[in-house]
């Protein structure tokens, strides 16, 4: 078998040589070399030429015109407004249900940078207007008699005219602006303390009617007396509806503190308005009183040195009467001036 290996491997020689022509050889056992067995013909598949894949071409869209952004632009503001107002109305609701009072409460506004809403307490100076109110002084009462010569009537009925028309937009205003606006405007505590204090009392009235007042005049100084008795009424209610109020403390102190009411103002308040209007004063001073006590406590003080400054006038007629010298039934209205300091 060596020898029949070798000759194989002598007539194959080295460039005939493979594994299968050696493997053959070492298992034949007849002596005789044989030849390797065929190589198999790899019968190779023909491919497919490729299909080139065409790539769709996405033209650029046309840019759009100007009506098209505006259009774009107007629905897109829409719909910004559309969701501020639900923010708004969702806000305006919870307020209903939580019925807090103005002074816990917050309105949401839109911030003027930002476009944001933010929220803003209901009692604040952000609300406060310029009203341009200014005081009421003694030549604004039309029915005087005596008209000073430097005055101007048609001023007067101008300031009469402005004042009305300011009135009337501060009883317009909603409970926390009105409130935010008596607070923090200084100028309507002294319009109403001038008007109190200036105004002409019923009994200072005249009983004719001056030559220089119009009609005019006269109904511009009715109307301004009368919106002002309803700033008087509102300013005494510290509540308009169930989720319009002031806490009582609040209340309490804003009217004290800001010298809305003293005890000055509450008998002109009397003395102006007792006659013709006798339930809603006595309501307003009832309120006042109830929540400030202590305009209770000084108008006690104040109307026990009133008593006492009428029991001093009144002495000496009591004196004379005890006396003999008059009787009090027959006393007349100069002899009991002439009793008077």
């Amino acid at each position: 078998h060596h020898f029949a290996l070798g000759d194989a491997w002598s007539a194959m020689g080295k460039q005939g040589f493979d594994s299968r022509t050696a493997l053959a050889n070492a298992l034949n056992t007849s002596g005789k070399a044989k030849a390797p067995p065929p190589k198999k013909e790899v019968v190779k598949e023909a491919h497919a030429p490729k299909k080139k894949v065409e790539k769709a071409v996405v033209a650029d869209p046309l840019p759009k015109t100007k009506k098209e952004l505006e259009e774009d632009q107007r629905r897109y503001m829409e719909q910004k407004e559309a969701e501020k107002k639900q923010f708004y109305a969702a806000e305006e609701a919870r307020k209903l249900a939580g019925a807090k009072g103005a002074d816990e409460e917050v309105t949401y506004v839109e911030d003027k940078d930002t476009r944001k809403p933010k929220a803003v307490s209901d009692i604040s100076d952000y609300w406060k207007k310029d009203l341009g109110l200014l005081p009421f002084m003694p030549t604004d009462n039309v029915q005087e008699l005596e008209v000073p010569e430097d005055l101007d009537v048609s001023l007067r009925l101008l300031y009469l005219q402005t004042l009305n028309d300011q009135l009337e937009k501060l009883l317009r205003m909603r409970f926390h602006v009105f409130w935010s606006q008596c607070i923090f405007d200084p100028a309507v505590s002294r319009l109403v303390d001038s008007y109190l204090r200036f105004c002409l009392r019923s009994h200072d009235l005249p009983e004719g009617q001056a030559d220089a007042v119009s009609m005019e005049e006269l109904t511009a100084s009715k109307e301004v007396s009368r919106r002002m008795f309803q700033l008087l009424v509102r300013l005494s209610r510290p509540q308009e509806s169930p989720h319009e109020f002031l806490s009582n403390d609040k209340f309490a102190q804003v009217i004290h503190e800001h010298q809305l009411f003293d005890v000055p103002k509450i008998i002109d308040v009397c003395v102006i308005y007792g006659d013709a209007n006798r339930n809603a004063v006595t309501k307003i001073v009832h309120s006042i009183f109830r929540h400030q006590p202590l305009f209770k406590e000084e108008f006690n003080s104040v109307v026990r040195h009133m008593l006492d400054g009428l029991l001093q006038c009144c002495a000496p007629l009591q004196m004379a009467a005890r006396g003999g010298k008059l009787k009090l039934d027959e006393l007349s209205v100069s002899e009991c001036k002439t009793f008077l300091p």
